[in-house]
């Protein structure tokens, strides 16, 4: 039976990795024929010298291989081989990293040579990892044209959450830019990206619970799964704000230079939000998602105009630090309500089953999860 179960999973992870090579095909295609056309003016207009056909094909090119590797880890996530998933990312940065270095140390270093460099490391690497996944099926179609259009239907909703999460997550920056200094924006700026390192660290272990939350819902677990996870995740994240606010006056002044010690400070309020993500991003982010994949627009289109204002008057009135106060606080109440709501939704499994599968608001590619992770 387990046999029958782990042949079942990887064929149905099969068709839906052509589905979404098929569906990238097509946007990269878009991408290259619009480069070819119109890239050499748009060249002009934005960089004022010739060139900008050839860059913005490589920019294309690069954008297509890492979609492709992408798809190559989404198919071992499908699989719950987490070892080959780690392997493809590993093997890809280094390939990257070696190729970049390389044209640094030779003198090289153009925008279209690095590019090339991301293209070529991408291509190469999504060559050996994908024709793997690309074989067998769980039908004798090679593509399915159902599967293609239930991933761009489902894309429609990730696509709208990422965009409106992306520019709701700059709204600092921006207030500082319109009623601030330059300076505070640089101070605000190098504090955010080691504010920011705990919520990457969360974001790259969202690959192992992401698979686990379609059956692990279907058979009641994921109450005791999100409980479990979340209170481990809490814990860290009070341990790390301690051991952050007790170093920060040493880390600081050890990782920039002597002008940005009023950095300090900044970080010690910006670590609250970088934390807030990262007990955010491993389960309760994929796992509302799928629950209610609007949930997160509908919070962001609404906060976004009271988070802004809020912006736009402490960057106006206290600088760089009142933005890190508006900013860590903002992003700590809306943590403190998705869990609260995914919560809820993991409390009552029957609703939640209902919900995730009967309803009709979760698609089928994503349905396909349950097949390609049982246990």
């Amino acid at each position: 039976m387990a046999t029958a179960q782990s042949l079942a999973s990887d064929r149905y992870a099969v068709t839906d990795t052509r589905a979404g090579v098929a569906v990238k095909a097509v946007l990269v295609a878009v991408a290259i024929a619009a480069a070819a056309i119109g890239g050499e003016r748009a060249g002009w207009r934005l960089f004022h010298e010739p060139g900008g056909r050839v860059l913005f094909l490589v920019t294309a090119a690069a954008a297509g291989g890492l979609l492709l590797v992408r798809s190559a880890q989404t198919h071992s996530q499908l699989v719950a081989r987490f070892g080959r998933f780690g392997a493809i990312d590993l093997a890809h940065t280094a390939l990257r990293a070696g190729l970049v270095g390389a044209v640094v140390v030779a003198g090289r270093a153009t925008p279209a040579i690095v590019l090339a460099c991301y293209a070529a490391a991408s291509v190469a690497t999504a060559a050996i990892a994908l024709p793997r996944a690309m074989r067998g099926g769980a039908s004798a179609a090679w593509l399915e044209n159902a599967r293609c259009r239930d991933l761009v239907r489902f894309l429609r909703i990730a696509g709208s959450t990422f965009a409106v999460g992306a520019i709701v997550a700059r709204l600092d920056l921006f207030a500082l830019a319109l009623a601030a200094t330059p300076v505070q924006l640089g101070l605000y700026s190098a504090a955010f990206t080691l504010a920011t390192i705990p919520e990457l660290l969360g974001s790259y272990l969202a690959p192992a619970f992401t698979p686990r939350i379609l059956p692990y819902s279907r058979d009641g677990r994921i109450r005791r799964l999100f409980r479990s996870t979340q209170a481990v995740l809490v814990a860290i994240a009070v341990v790390a704000t301690a051991i952050c606010w007790a170093t920060a006056d040493r880390l600081v002044p050890a990782l920039l230079p002597a002008s940005y010690a009023p950095t300090t400070a900044l970080l010690k309020v910006l670590i609250i939000a970088g934390l807030g993500g990262c007990i955010t991003f491993p389960l309760t982010l994929h796992f509302v998602m799928f629950a209610a994949p609007r949930t997160f627009v509908l919070m962001d289109g609404v906060t976004a105009p009271l988070v802004f204002g809020a912006n736009v008057w402490a960057a106006g009135r206290y600088g760089a630090l009142g933005v890190a106060c508006v900013t860590a606080s903002s992003r700590l109440v809306k943590a403190a309500l998705i869990q609260i709501y995914a919560a809820r939704l993991a409390s009552g499994s029957v609703e939640s089953e209902r919900t995730m599968t009967g309803s009709g608001r979760i698609d089928a590619a994503v349905g396909r999860l349950r097949l390609s992770t049982e246990p």
